[in-house]
């Protein structure tokens, strides 16, 4: 399937799998990607729309809670570019042609919220059709034919103004 996020035009959707689809070209069963085809094209759950994947994070359906944590900055870092979490996936050549903007980057964390599992060069403004700069955040859980629980216990978002952030509404 499309794991709720397939099809969505003008998406970014941090992708935390459990389940080996082959047919999706996963990399393994226990995954972290970001994918987009930013705002020319529908969103696919597929590994070719992969801007960044690794396989290199904590066993995600042990049963026990996780902390998660995405951040965004509109700024490049350079040294970002020499972590082991940076990966550039192949469809990223595809969009910075097409875009011809600077980079940022998209940093995912899993429990170790100091260290990324996952740093991808983006540029949400430039690959995205942003409303005046804001986008919406949303969730889906998908397990096709398997059975998993996917909760959401809490949520929080903050904002950065100005170089400080801005508290956000916090759900739990």
């Amino acid at each position: 399937g499309q794991i709720g996020y397939g099809g969505i035009v003008n998406c970014v959707a941090v992708e935390f799998d459990t389940f080996h689809d082959a047919h999706s070209r996963d990399p393994y069963h226990n995954h972290v990607a970001v994918m987009t085809r930013g705002a020319k094209a529908p969103a696919l759950a597929t590994h070719d729309a992969a801007i960044g994947t690794s396989v290199t994070v904590p066993n995600l359906s042990d049963g026990e809670r996780h902390v998660v944590r995405v951040v965004y900055d509109p700024d490049f870092v350079p040294e970002d570019a020499s972590h082991k979490s940076f990966r550039g996936g192949a469809y990223l050549l595809d969009l910075m042609r097409d875009y011809k903007h600077g980079l940022g980057t998209m940093k995912v964390f899993i429990d170790d919220l100091a260290d990324p599992v996952l740093t991808v060069p983006i540029n949400l403004a430039a690959f995205m059709d942003l409303d005046n700069g804001r986008a919406w955040v949303g969730f889906t859980a998908a397990t096709g034919r398997s059975m998993q629980n996917h909760d959401v216990q809490s949520f929080s978002f903050r904002e950065r103004v100005g170089g400080g952030f801005v508290p956000g509404v916090a759900v739990a």
